[in-house]
């Protein structure tokens, strides 16, 4: 999907069920109507731009690729510009400041196709026994298995948004507004955008390394 979209069924469903105020009589379901998507957030646009290495080292060029999570327009524009040093990679990413605390970018690298990883993310909740199987698994690697780690034909940058809330957050946000909503007999589908675009800058020289 282009953008987060909250699910608001089984909140809807109780309020269906238990009777609690929505002011809508059980005869009455069959007149609602559905309005499409209504957005969440105040639209209020930030910016942020992070500059990334491009190649992994002075000679090694990769096609690079992009998967931007949440990218409201599903759109990645490419732009060249000299003043981006040969060696690294602009990358402009807007957003809705109300639903996105911070951009966050991962890069994965490949060879031929098959992922060998990059940077090992670990999040507050990782289990020390499963690090440590990785570990060991990794010292027991084939030669041919260490050889593709060393040489990657590929890589591709993956950019996320840090979401303020929960999808159960929003809905609780938000509970006025869809309570009215009923009442009103219409029925949304409440979206809440987090990306809004994403560009790319790169040296002309390496125009032809992007894969959009």
């Amino acid at each position: 999907m282009s953008f987060r979209k909250i699910l608001v069924g089984i909140f809807m469903a109780g309020i269906i069920c238990c009777g609690i105020g929505a002011g809508v009589t059980f005869q009455e379901y069959s007149s609602f109507k559905y309005m499409g998507e209504k957005r969440i957030g105040s639209n209020k646009i930030a910016e942020k731009t992070l500059t990334e290495n491009l190649y992994i080292d002075k000679t090694k060029k990769l096609n690079t690729s992009f998967i931007a999570y949440n990218n409201e327009n599903d759109n990645i524009e490419l732009k060249t510009s000299k003043s981006v040093p040969k060696d690294k990679i602009q990358i402009k990413v807007r957003y809705d400041a109300d639903n996105v605390k911070d951009i966050h970018i991962d890069k994965n690298l490949y060879n031929n196709d098959e992922y060998i990883g990059d940077d090992i993310y670990i999040d507050d909740d990782y289990d020390e026994n499963s690090m440590d199987n990785v570990a060991l698994e990794n010292m027991t690697q084939t030669d041919e298995s260490e050889s593709a780690q060393k040489n990657p034909t590929s890589q591709e940058f993956f950019i996320s948004a840090v979401g303020r809330m929960s999808d159960i957050e929003y809905v609780l946000s938000y509970k006025d507004e869809i309570l009215k909503n009923i009442k009103e007999r219409k029925i949304y589908n409440y979206v809440y955008p987090q990306i809004i675009s994403v560009e790319i800058t790169v040296n002309p020289e390496n125009k032809n390394l992007m894969q959009l």
